[in-house]
């Protein structure tokens, strides 16, 4: 059985975006790759730590932390 995939489309600002294009090319993986590995991250991240949401945002700005 094939697994079925979702696709989402994300905005990012040209700095990022430009950092993203030098690390895919520097470890020779897709940007696609990047976002799903940087998902799955977080959200193991998110579950290992009792779904704490201080682990996704800064409860102080409501901004996606980043760390």
């Amino acid at each position: 059985m094939v697994a079925t995939k979702s696709r989402i489309t994300i905005n990012l600002d040209e700095h990022n975006y430009q950092e993203l294009i030098e690390l895919s090319n520097e470890l020779d993986v897709s940007l696609a790759w990047l976002g799903r590995k940087a998902f799955t991250d977080l959200l193991a991240k998110y579950r290992r730590d009792g779904k704490n949401a201080s682990v996704v945002f800064d409860p102080s700005t409501n901004v996606a932390s980043g760390s």
